[in-house]
């Protein structure tokens, strides 16, 4: 059968190291099962993208990572990879052009940091990294950008205290970014 068929040639990959096999963490108690499991590149399936697309790859974007075994962390990055697996789906079917996409990895990197003024008019310092930051061209010319934050229900919307993360620290944040004009110095955004 075609299932037969593909789960062997999955399995030729990771023993060629082309793929990497990734059992997804369950919640403990959970009664349902192990779930399916996630394939991404291995280093061999690295060296062939770089060699056929020219793209540089680092070593040490392709070793299994520790977040790997976390149930949370796992279930943001496929949030985050449906996202885009949409947005891409929608371009396509509007002529709309995914110009730039970079992910949190690049972006932890060089985080934008500002500074905004609490209820009370104290200020603080904020360290922002949004889940991806993406540059759409419409067929008219006219490019708009989106910073995309997932929410897995782990941030609050204004917890107790400012030292937490929450919903409204980003918007702030944001409100800085675009107010100050850092949004364009650092992200390349209008």
């Amino acid at each position: 059968s075609a299932l037969r068929v593909t789960q062997r040639r999955l399995q030729q990959f990771v023993q060629a190291r082309i793929l990497r096999r990734i059992e997804q963490p369950v919640y403990p108690r959970e009664g349902t099962g192990a779930k399916p499991s996630l394939f991404m590149l291995d280093m061999v399936g690295a060296e062939l993208v770089e060699a056929r697309l020219g793209i540089e790859v680092k070593p040490s974007e392709w070793k299994p990572r520790q977040a790997e075994r976390n149930l949370i962390f796992m279930e943001h990055t496929l949030a985050v990879t449906d996202f885009r697996l949409a947005l891409l789906q929608a371009c396509l079917d509007n002529q709309v052009t995914l110009a730039d996409w970079t992910g949190e990895a690049i972006l932890r990197k060089e985080p934008a940091k500002v500074e905004v003024t609490l209820k009370d008019g104290q200020t603080a310092k904020v360290t922002l990294v949004p889940d991806a930051v993406c540059k759409l061209v419409l067929p008219s010319g006219h490019a708009t950008w989106i910073f995309l934050e997932i929410d897995r229900g782990t941030v609050t919307v204004e917890p107790s205290h400012w030292e937490l993360r929450s919903w409204r620290r980003k918007i702030l944040a944001y409100r800085q970014l675009t107010e100050t004009g850092q949004l364009q110095e650092h992200f390349g955004a209008e």
